[in-house]
């Protein structure tokens, strides 16, 4: 049996980041037999109830660095791990991991990385030097791959997709009965995905009630956390504004399943968060992406498109007639946007193939 480990930002309540895993257990087990998987991560009870893996504190550096000698396959990834922006105690983590991998000798695969910034030239030296020791680099932009060419990695750095790209939605009645059975009309649902941190501002604030009240009459309005730790204040804020006004917030954790229902159901989503568009390009809802970090532009020039503004020029004008705009596309700009979507699936699945050249199950 071969075993594979699987590092990131798991077990932190981050919808986009436990939808990154639910794809790469679900593509690995689909694609491959006989494979025992572990996860590193924060919260062990849960993920090994939801995703049937074995887990790994990721806190228990004795049982860390002994799942590593004992696995065949570290894979790092995905998402935005090595960067130094947040903190770098976290670049430090997730290089330690790649690390232990290279001095015992096993096979290292990144996949799907949306790599940087790093910025201190200690941390792009230590960077350089562990990336170099890898035996395959998949990062899921050609910014990213651009960066780490920068940074001299000396290996061959293929551009992916996000793994969350190839997730499917099982439930496509969750989302249909609770939004019909919330509002009960025939109007256009449009979900909100944004963060607190960008609406802490009386003016802020204001601008995206401004947004509301001038949209509400024509669309049923939902608002949905991606991050539950950092979404809920200016959900909550919005729910005592309108709370006696017929709007959905959604303040309870959905699996990803549901989730994906939920904007299946939708007619448009106006997305701050990068997994609330990749979650809304999965099911074929149209999207509004306004960035808040370059990710967000990326993903959305893959798609062919533009970020709307950025969430420090937020605009309830703006983002009313753009969003007026996407609720009546034509046919022929809907399949292009859908065809985009499965040319990022088919990128992806080379990386999810790769495994078999590494470890070989045959």
């Amino acid at each position: 049996m071969k075993k594979i480990l699987i590092s990131g930002y798991y077990g932190f309540e981050n919808q986009g980041d436990e939808a990154i895993l639910k794809s790469l257990v679900s593509d690995i087990r689909n694609m491959y037999e006989n494979v025992e998987i572990t996860v590193l991560t924060a919260n062990a009870e849960q993920t090994k109830s939801e995703y049937n893996v074995k887990v790994v504190n990721r806190n228990r550096y004795i049982s860390t660095l002994k799942t590593v000698y004992n696995t065949d396959l570290v894979i790092s990834g995905g998402g935005s791990l090595l960067q130094d922006v947040t903190s770098p105690r976290s670049l430090y983590y997730y290089l330690a991991i790649i690390f232990l991998g290279v001095v015992f000798n096993k096979k290292i695969m990144l996949l799907s990385h949306g790599f940087g910034p790093v910025n201190n030239v200690v941390n792009r030296f230590l960077t350089k030097n562990i990336l170099s020791r890898v035996d395959y680099i998949s990062v899921r932009e050609n910014h990213s791959k651009s960066d780490l060419i920068k940074l001299n990695v000396k290996k061959e750095i293929v551009v992916t997709a996000d793994p969350v790209i190839d997730l499917v939605c099982d439930d496509l009645d969750f989302g249909k009965n609770l939004i019909a059975n919330y509002f009960n009309n025939e109007l256009p649902c449009v979900g909100i995905s944004i963060r607190s941190v960008d609406f802490q501002s009386k003016e802020k604030i204001n601008e995206l009630k401004r947004f509301v009240d001038v949209v509400k009459q024509e669309v049923n309005i939902v608002f949905l956390p991606f991050h539950m730790q950092q979404d809920m204040k200016i959900i909550e804020i919005m729910r005592e504004i309108y709370k006696d006004e017929h709007i959905l917030f959604l303040c309870e954790k959905y699996s990803v399943d549901k989730m994906l229902s939920l904007i299946n159901a939708m007619n448009l989503l106006i997305g701050v968060r990068l997994h609330s568009l990749i979650f809304a390009a999965v099911v074929k809802t149209p999207i509004i992406g306004i960035s808040y970090d370059p990710k967000i532009d990326y993903f959305l020039h893959e798609l062919e498109m533009n970020a709307l503004f950025d969430i420090k020029d937020f605009n309830a004008d703006v983002l009313k007639k753009e969003m007026q705009n996407r609720l009546n596309c034509s046919n022929g700009e809907i399949k292009h946007f859908e065809s985009k979507i499965n040319d990022l699936k088919g990128k992806y699945l080379v990386s999810i193939k790769k495994i078999n050249e590494l470890i070989n199950f045959h």
